[in-house]
Formats: structure tokens, C-alpha cells, sequence
């Protein structure tokens, strides 16, 4: 494979199942939990009385960022303030 910037392919990639994972649980209940971890996602449709695929979790927690902005490592970032 050519090098390239694969890490913004994962973000896409989680960001869309985010978003379909809100859009189901917006259809089949009229809310969604604020969050961007995608196993969570998917433990709250059981709530909602789906059973999603164990393997599922399996790429909902390799996409699941540790971080919200791509190419950030949690805790990389620092407040700062201008003067």
C-alpha cells in the first residue's frame, strides 16, 4: 500500500456510524445518548429492544476514537489563553 493519511478514513468512518447509530436510535425512540463511543451506542439499542451482532463490538471499539478531533491523542492538548 502507498503511505498515506489512513487516519482520517477512520475517522470518516466512525463518524458515519455515529451518525447512523443516532438516526436509528432517533427513529426508534425519538432520542440519542450524547456520546461518540460507539459501543455505547450499540449496549443503549438493547434498551431500545434491538440485539445488534457481537461483532459489531468488535469494530465499533477499533473505531471508537480516544480522541474527538483526528490526528490528536487524548490529552495532547493544552488550554491556552491570549493576552
Amino acid at each position: 500500500m502507498r503511505e498515506g493519511v489512513y487516519w482520517i478514513v477512520c475517522f470518516e468512518a466512525q463518524r458515519a456510524a455515529e451518525l447512523y447509530l443516532k438516526a436509528l436510535h432517533l427513529a426508534l425512540t425519538a432520542l440519542h445518548p450524547y456520546t461518540h463511543d460507539l459501543v455505547e451506542l450499540l449496549e443503549s439499542l438493547k434498551d431500545a429492544g434491538l440485539e445488534p451482532p457481537e461483532e459489531l463490538y468488535t469494530y465499533a471499539d477499533a473505531l471508537t476514537p480516544t480522541a474527538r478531533w483526528p490526528g490528536i491523542q487524548a490529552g495532547s492538548l493544552s488550554a491556552t489563553t491570549e493576552g
